[in-house]
């Protein structure tokens, strides 16, 4: 069987018939603690063994050809494993996999990505750990930003040094559950979703702005849930019917000073037919010292229902210690709270991440 590959691949190597093909990957666990007070007081804590607290682990295949007249087609596969901690895990293909092509005309992708608003979300998280971790961060995890299938994306060719414009376009895509608790299969919603991505490089100065929207397109009569940021065991829910809409809008800044860092990101979701909101807000910095970097991130989040407001706020400190530029060690630690300081949910982390 050896013996055949090594044949097939020199055949191709000398009729071009294979595409350069790439596999890579990372893998991301800790020792995490983590722990529940409610609002009378009582508290819970959970110790364990898992992933992503830095990142995403995932392993990927990657294609790319040169074509005529400097265009390149590419195609990638992203398998993310269930649990690298625990024997018997699967590996389920993820946001990434796909096929595009690209040139003078710009970037054509189809497969499945993250949206536009989810990129500001992460660009704007100076702890890095909010698009992974709940806990200390009240910025990223909210409902129909994420993961969106069915997607063909367009990144227009550059007309001005450091703007790019990405628009996309999502059928049918999974909304429901993305970026949140998970609801019940019967609260799942699906429907078509469209985006917008501005961003702007210049120098240390780095600025993305992005919207989308989600159209609600199943017709269950007792409404869809869709999920907020579960800050303490509970979960701020909104309701969305067939026709309606979901929008949201986000704005990521950063500056790098050199001896420092600094990031700002607000974001804001509505519910079309309705008074239900949700608006959001970070800031932070990171502080390079050699291999050692030293943050904190703090976010805040305010959830109107139509009748009432509840806030969550949190704060999140973390180091991080790069043994090379593949491997990482880290320490964090957060804690949000809700608008009366009565409930409280917190999450330690010790993890190594690496990639490959």
């Amino acid at each position: 069987m050896k013996k055949t590959l090594v044949a097939i691949a020199a055949a191709a190597a000398v009729t071009g018939a294979m595409a350069d093909v790439t596999i890579s990957g990372q893998v991301d666990l800790s020792l995490n603690a983590t722990s529940t007070t409610d609002s009378d007081g009582d508290k819970a804590t959970t110790n364990s063994v898992g992933s992503n607290q830095f990142g995403q682990s995932q392993l990927v295949f990657s294609a790319s050809e040169e074509l005529e007249g400097g265009i390149s087609a590419y195609a990638k596969l992203v398998f993310i494993p269930s649990n690298v901690a625990s024997n018997g895990g699967t590996f389920t293909q993820d946001t990434g996999s796909g096929v595009g092509i690209k040139g003078a005309f710009g970037d054509i992708f189809l497969g499945n990505v993250y949206d536009q608003v989810w990129t500001v979300y992460a660009a704007a998280d100076a702890s890095g750990f909010g698009a992974t971790s709940g806990a200390g961060s009240a910025w990223f995890n909210s409902n129909g930003v994420g993961a969106k299938s069915n997607s063909i994306v367009y990144t227009l060719p550059s007309m001005v040094t450091g703007l790019d414009v990405t628009v996309e376009q999502s059928y049918n895509t999974a909304a429901g559950v993305i970026g949140g608790t998970a609801a019940s299969s019967s609260n799942t919603t699906y429907g078509d979703a469209s985006g917008l991505g501005i961003s702007y490089t210049s120098g240390p100065f780095y600025a993305k702005y992005a919207t989308s929207k989600v159209k609600v397109s199943d017709n269950s009569t007792t409404g869809n849930v869709f999920l907020s940021y579960d800050a303490y065991g509970s979960t701020n829910l909104f309701t969305a019917f067939a026709g309606t809409e979901l929008k949201f809008q986000a704005l990521a800044l950063t500056y790098d000073l050199g001896a420092a860092k600094l990031y700002y990101g607000a974001a804001d979701m509505t519910v079309s037919g309705d008074t239900q909101t949700e608006k959001k807000s970070t800031f932070g910095l990171t502080v390079p010292f050699g291999a050692v970097t030293l943050g904190w991130g703090h976010s805040k989040a305010d959830f109107y229902d139509g009748s009432d407001t509840s806030s969550i706020s949190g704060d999140k400190v973390f180091v991080k210690y790069a043994f090379s530029k593949r491997t990482v060690g880290y320490i964090t630690t957060g804690r949000a709270t809700t608008t009366d300081s009565t409930s409280a949910l917190t999450n330690s982390s010790v993890g190594l991440f690496h990639s490959f």
